[in-house]
Protein backbone atom coordinates (compact mmCIF):
# COMPACT_ATOMS: atom_id res chain seq x y z
CA UNK A 1 0.00 0.00 0.00
CA UNK A 2 2.57 2.35 0.69
CA UNK A 3 4.84 1.78 -2.76
CA UNK A 4 1.27 2.13 -4.46
CA UNK A 5 -0.53 5.00 -2.82
CA UNK A 6 2.38 6.85 -1.25
CA UNK A 7 5.55 6.20 -3.77
CA UNK A 8 2.86 5.76 -6.62
CA UNK A 9 4.64 2.42 -8.28
CA UNK A 10 2.99 1.17 -10.91
CA UNK A 11 0.84 -2.49 -9.48
CA UNK A 12 3.47 -4.47 -12.23
CA UNK A 13 6.52 -2.72 -10.48
CA UNK A 14 5.10 -3.73 -7.34
CA UNK A 15 5.01 -7.53 -8.33
CA UNK A 16 8.29 -7.61 -9.28
CA UNK A 17 9.69 -6.02 -6.60
CA UNK A 18 7.97 -8.28 -4.27
CA UNK A 19 8.15 -11.61 -6.76
CA UNK A 20 4.10 -12.16 -6.68
CA UNK A 21 1.81 -12.13 -9.29
CA UNK A 22 -0.06 -8.54 -10.44
CA UNK A 23 -2.81 -10.07 -9.58
CA UNK A 24 -2.40 -10.91 -5.77
CA UNK A 25 -0.76 -7.12 -5.70
CA UNK A 26 -4.52 -5.91 -6.38
CA UNK A 27 -6.73 -8.37 -4.50
CA UNK A 28 -4.13 -6.53 -1.38
CA UNK A 29 -4.90 -3.44 -2.19
CA UNK A 30 -8.21 -3.99 -2.03
CA UNK A 31 -7.20 -5.95 1.10
CA UNK A 32 -6.09 -2.73 2.23
CA UNK A 33 -9.24 -0.81 1.86
CA UNK A 34 -11.43 -3.34 2.95
CA UNK A 35 -9.64 -3.07 6.57
CA UNK A 36 -9.24 0.55 7.03
CA UNK A 37 -5.41 -0.06 6.14
CA UNK A 38 -6.04 2.22 3.34
CA UNK A 39 -8.68 4.63 3.46
CA UNK A 40 -9.57 7.00 1.07
CA UNK A 41 -11.41 10.44 0.78
CA UNK A 42 -12.52 13.02 -1.71
CA UNK A 43 -11.90 16.45 -1.00
CA UNK A 44 -15.08 17.97 -2.68
CA UNK A 45 -16.09 21.36 -2.00
CA UNK A 46 -19.75 22.37 -1.49
CA UNK A 47 -19.99 24.21 -5.07
CA UNK A 48 -19.07 20.91 -6.15
CA UNK A 49 -21.65 18.90 -4.81
CA UNK A 50 -24.31 21.88 -5.72
CA UNK A 51 -23.65 21.17 -9.48
CA UNK A 52 -23.82 17.40 -9.37
CA UNK A 53 -27.47 17.75 -6.69
CA UNK A 54 -28.60 19.72 -9.48
CA UNK A 55 -27.52 18.10 -12.28
CA UNK A 56 -29.20 15.03 -11.17
CA UNK A 57 -32.52 17.19 -10.01
CA UNK A 58 -32.96 18.57 -13.20
CA UNK A 59 -31.80 15.14 -14.96
CA UNK A 60 -29.01 16.93 -16.91
CA UNK A 61 -25.70 15.44 -18.12
CA UNK A 62 -23.63 18.66 -16.59
CA UNK A 63 -24.20 21.79 -14.74
CA UNK A 64 -21.45 24.63 -14.15
CA UNK A 65 -22.46 27.39 -11.64
CA UNK A 66 -20.12 30.76 -11.36
CA UNK A 67 -19.60 31.82 -7.87
CA UNK A 68 -21.22 35.26 -7.69
CA UNK A 69 -21.95 37.67 -5.12
CA UNK A 70 -23.20 39.91 -7.54
CA UNK A 71 -25.21 40.45 -11.04
CA UNK A 72 -22.37 42.77 -12.00
CA UNK A 73 -19.82 40.06 -11.65
CA UNK A 74 -21.59 37.53 -13.41
CA UNK A 75 -21.89 39.55 -16.08
CA UNK A 76 -18.82 40.35 -16.27
CA UNK A 77 -17.36 37.01 -15.84
CA UNK A 78 -20.06 34.29 -17.55
CA UNK A 79 -18.74 34.55 -20.89
CA UNK A 80 -15.35 33.20 -19.99
CA UNK A 81 -16.40 30.96 -17.41
CA UNK A 82 -18.80 29.05 -19.63
CA UNK A 83 -16.23 29.88 -22.48
CA UNK A 84 -13.35 27.08 -21.50
CA UNK A 85 -16.09 23.94 -21.00
CA UNK A 86 -18.24 25.34 -24.00
CA UNK A 87 -14.79 24.72 -26.03
CA UNK A 88 -14.51 21.14 -25.46
CA UNK A 89 -17.56 20.60 -26.40
CA UNK A 90 -16.89 22.21 -29.75
CA UNK A 91 -13.99 20.21 -30.23
CA UNK A 92 -15.91 17.38 -29.99
CA UNK A 93 -18.75 18.58 -32.40
CA UNK A 94 -19.01 18.58 -36.04
CA UNK A 95 -21.90 21.14 -36.46
CA UNK A 96 -22.65 23.48 -34.06
CA UNK A 97 -26.10 26.00 -34.27
CA UNK A 98 -26.38 29.10 -32.43
CA UNK A 99 -28.71 31.45 -30.96
CA UNK A 100 -28.74 35.34 -30.21
CA UNK A 101 -28.07 37.55 -27.22
CA UNK A 102 -26.12 39.44 -24.79
CA UNK A 103 -25.00 36.70 -22.88
CA UNK A 104 -23.64 34.02 -26.14
CA UNK A 105 -21.88 37.40 -26.87
CA UNK A 106 -19.95 37.11 -24.19
CA UNK A 107 -19.40 33.41 -24.16
CA UNK A 108 -18.17 33.79 -28.33
CA UNK A 109 -16.14 36.98 -27.59
CA UNK A 110 -13.90 34.18 -24.90
CA UNK A 111 -14.03 31.46 -27.06
CA UNK A 112 -10.36 30.40 -28.20
CA UNK A 113 -9.93 28.01 -31.48
CA UNK A 114 -6.48 26.87 -29.24
CA UNK A 115 -6.72 23.09 -28.72
CA UNK A 116 -9.86 22.43 -30.95
CA UNK A 117 -8.72 19.73 -33.34
CA UNK A 118 -9.49 20.66 -37.24
CA UNK A 119 -11.58 23.89 -36.09
CA UNK A 120 -11.82 24.51 -40.12
CA UNK A 121 -13.31 21.39 -40.29
CA UNK A 122 -16.66 22.96 -37.99
CA UNK A 123 -19.77 24.68 -39.34
CA UNK A 124 -21.55 27.17 -37.73
CA UNK A 125 -25.39 27.30 -38.36
CA UNK A 126 -27.60 30.07 -37.23
CA UNK A 127 -30.25 28.69 -35.45
CA UNK A 128 -33.32 31.33 -36.22
CA UNK A 129 -33.53 34.21 -38.83
CA UNK A 130 -32.59 37.53 -37.25
CA UNK A 131 -33.69 40.13 -35.26
CA UNK A 132 -35.10 43.50 -37.25
CA UNK A 133 -33.41 46.78 -35.82
CA UNK A 134 -35.81 48.90 -37.32
CA UNK A 135 -39.22 47.98 -39.46
CA UNK A 136 -37.56 48.79 -42.47
CA UNK A 137 -34.21 46.74 -41.88
CA UNK A 138 -34.59 42.78 -42.78
CA UNK A 139 -31.24 41.95 -41.98
CA UNK A 140 -29.97 41.89 -39.12
CA UNK A 141 -26.14 42.06 -37.48
CA UNK A 142 -27.42 41.37 -33.88
CA UNK A 143 -27.45 37.52 -35.12
CA UNK A 144 -25.27 37.08 -38.22
CA UNK A 145 -21.95 39.10 -36.50
CA UNK A 146 -22.50 35.79 -33.81
CA UNK A 147 -22.36 33.16 -36.01
CA UNK A 148 -20.04 35.27 -38.10
CA UNK A 149 -17.50 35.65 -35.01
CA UNK A 150 -17.47 32.38 -34.23
CA UNK A 151 -16.80 30.93 -37.70
CA UNK A 152 -13.82 33.75 -38.19
CA UNK A 153 -12.36 32.27 -34.47
CA UNK A 154 -12.77 28.98 -36.15
CA UNK A 155 -11.38 29.77 -39.53
CA UNK A 156 -14.28 27.57 -40.46
CA UNK A 157 -17.97 27.53 -42.84
CA UNK A 158 -20.48 30.17 -41.12
CA UNK A 159 -24.03 29.37 -42.57
CA UNK A 160 -26.33 32.45 -42.48
CA UNK A 161 -29.85 33.35 -42.40
CA UNK A 162 -30.46 36.53 -44.14
CA UNK A 163 -34.45 37.20 -43.01
CA UNK A 164 -36.15 38.18 -40.02
CA UNK A 165 -36.72 35.39 -37.46
CA UNK A 166 -41.00 36.55 -37.86
CA UNK A 167 -42.84 37.61 -40.12
CA UNK A 168 -46.35 39.65 -39.64
CA UNK A 169 -47.03 38.56 -43.44
CA UNK A 170 -47.41 34.50 -43.39
CA UNK A 171 -47.45 34.72 -47.26
CA UNK A 172 -43.94 36.56 -47.72
CA UNK A 173 -42.47 33.88 -44.64
CA UNK A 174 -43.43 30.87 -46.87
CA UNK A 175 -42.30 32.88 -49.68
CA UNK A 176 -39.10 33.53 -48.10
CA UNK A 177 -38.69 29.53 -46.82
CA UNK A 178 -38.65 28.38 -50.49
CA UNK A 179 -35.96 30.60 -51.27
CA UNK A 180 -32.43 28.59 -52.07
CA UNK A 181 -30.15 30.09 -49.77
CA UNK A 182 -32.62 30.12 -47.14
CA UNK A 183 -33.54 26.80 -47.58
CA UNK A 184 -29.70 25.20 -47.26
CA UNK A 185 -29.38 26.46 -43.95
CA UNK A 186 -32.42 24.56 -42.97
CA UNK A 187 -31.61 21.57 -44.37
CA UNK A 188 -28.72 21.84 -41.76
CA UNK A 189 -30.42 21.66 -38.64
CA UNK A 190 -30.82 18.42 -39.15
CA UNK A 191 -27.34 17.64 -38.93
CA UNK A 192 -26.85 19.74 -35.91
CA UNK A 193 -24.92 17.89 -32.78
CA UNK A 194 -24.09 20.82 -30.62
CA UNK A 195 -26.73 23.92 -29.98
CA UNK A 196 -25.56 26.69 -28.03
CA UNK A 197 -28.07 28.19 -26.17
CA UNK A 198 -29.64 31.91 -24.51
CA UNK A 199 -32.60 31.58 -22.12
CA UNK A 200 -34.88 34.38 -22.45
CA UNK A 201 -37.32 35.84 -20.14
CA UNK A 202 -40.42 37.45 -21.42
CA UNK A 203 -41.00 40.71 -20.35
CA UNK A 204 -39.97 44.51 -21.06
CA UNK A 205 -36.63 44.10 -20.29
CA UNK A 206 -35.97 41.24 -23.12
CA UNK A 207 -33.90 42.76 -25.57
CA UNK A 208 -34.96 39.99 -28.30
CA UNK A 209 -38.62 41.17 -27.53
CA UNK A 210 -37.71 44.29 -28.20
CA UNK A 211 -36.68 43.71 -31.36
CA UNK A 212 -39.62 42.32 -33.06
CA UNK A 213 -42.84 44.20 -34.49
CA UNK A 214 -45.19 45.51 -31.65
CA UNK A 215 -47.94 43.36 -32.77
CA UNK A 216 -45.82 40.10 -32.07
CA UNK A 217 -44.27 41.37 -29.04
CA UNK A 218 -48.37 41.48 -27.92
CA UNK A 219 -48.91 38.29 -29.14
CA UNK A 220 -46.27 36.83 -26.86
CA UNK A 221 -47.19 39.22 -23.46
CA UNK A 222 -50.44 38.34 -23.76
CA UNK A 223 -49.65 34.35 -24.20
CA UNK A 224 -48.57 32.38 -21.01
CA UNK A 225 -44.88 32.24 -22.03
CA UNK A 226 -42.33 33.01 -19.56
CA UNK A 227 -39.27 31.27 -21.55
CA UNK A 228 -37.93 31.96 -24.63
CA UNK A 229 -35.57 29.62 -26.37
CA UNK A 230 -34.39 30.17 -29.98
CA UNK A 231 -37.52 32.13 -30.39
CA UNK A 232 -39.92 29.29 -29.03
CA UNK A 233 -42.04 29.87 -25.97
CA UNK A 234 -43.36 27.85 -23.16
CA UNK A 235 -44.82 28.80 -20.25
CA UNK A 236 -43.89 27.67 -16.41
CA UNK A 237 -44.96 24.14 -16.45
CA UNK A 238 -42.73 23.92 -19.30
CA UNK A 239 -45.21 23.22 -22.12
CA UNK A 240 -44.34 24.31 -25.74
CA UNK A 241 -46.88 27.01 -26.71
CA UNK A 242 -47.39 26.96 -30.01
CA UNK A 243 -47.99 30.93 -31.12
CA UNK A 244 -46.20 32.21 -34.33
CA UNK A 245 -45.56 29.03 -35.51
CA UNK A 246 -46.86 30.36 -39.24
CA UNK A 247 -44.73 33.65 -38.91
CA UNK A 248 -41.42 31.95 -37.64
CA UNK A 249 -38.37 31.18 -39.10
CA UNK A 250 -36.54 29.37 -36.69
CA UNK A 251 -35.32 25.53 -35.75
CA UNK A 252 -38.31 24.43 -34.12
CA UNK A 253 -39.16 23.24 -30.27
CA UNK A 254 -39.63 19.31 -31.64
CA UNK A 255 -36.72 19.32 -33.69
CA UNK A 256 -34.42 21.02 -31.47
CA UNK A 257 -34.94 18.87 -28.73
CA UNK A 258 -33.56 16.38 -30.37
CA UNK A 259 -29.96 17.52 -30.56
CA UNK A 260 -27.97 15.38 -28.82
CA UNK A 261 -26.03 18.24 -26.69
CA UNK A 262 -28.00 21.59 -26.15
CA UNK A 263 -25.62 23.98 -23.91
CA UNK A 264 -27.77 26.77 -21.97
CA UNK A 265 -26.05 29.50 -20.81
CA UNK A 266 -27.69 32.26 -18.21
CA UNK A 267 -27.01 34.34 -15.36
CA UNK A 268 -28.91 36.46 -12.68
CA UNK A 269 -32.13 35.51 -10.23
CA UNK A 270 -34.60 37.94 -12.87
CA UNK A 271 -34.63 34.32 -15.17
CA UNK A 272 -35.07 31.90 -12.46
CA UNK A 273 -38.71 31.55 -14.16
CA UNK A 274 -37.30 31.50 -17.44
CA UNK A 275 -34.58 28.84 -16.71
CA UNK A 276 -37.06 26.40 -14.86
CA UNK A 277 -39.75 26.58 -17.60
CA UNK A 278 -36.57 25.82 -19.89
CA UNK A 279 -35.62 22.56 -17.83
CA UNK A 280 -38.98 21.10 -17.01
CA UNK A 281 -39.25 21.47 -21.08
CA UNK A 282 -36.43 19.18 -21.28
CA UNK A 283 -34.56 21.68 -23.53
CA UNK A 284 -31.65 22.12 -21.86
CA UNK A 285 -29.16 18.96 -21.26
CA UNK A 286 -25.63 21.05 -20.03
CA UNK A 287 -25.99 24.29 -18.31
CA UNK A 288 -24.00 27.12 -17.58
CA UNK A 289 -25.64 29.58 -14.59
CA UNK A 290 -24.58 31.72 -11.95
CA UNK A 291 -25.02 30.76 -7.92
CA UNK A 292 -27.48 34.15 -7.93
CA UNK A 293 -30.21 32.31 -9.92
CA UNK A 294 -29.01 28.62 -8.87
CA UNK A 295 -30.09 30.18 -5.57
CA UNK A 296 -33.34 31.15 -6.95
CA UNK A 297 -34.20 28.16 -8.63
CA UNK A 298 -33.87 26.46 -5.47
CA UNK A 299 -35.95 28.91 -3.26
Amino acid sequence: AVLYYEYAYSQSKIAEMLGISRSYVSQLLLYAKETNIVRITIDSSNHYIEEIEFAEKFKLKNVYILQSASYEFSKENIGNFAAQHISYLINQAKVIGITVGDTLQRVVSQISPYGIVHPERKIIVQLSGGYNISDQLMLSTLHNDLVGELGDKLSCRSLYLNCPVVFENESLRNLIMQETMVKDVIDYWDCIDLAILGIGSIGDNSRVLSLVPDKIKQQIFNSAAVCEINFNFYDKSGKNIGILEQNKINMQSMKLKQVENKVAVCYGADKASALLAGLRAGMIDILFIDSLIADEVYR
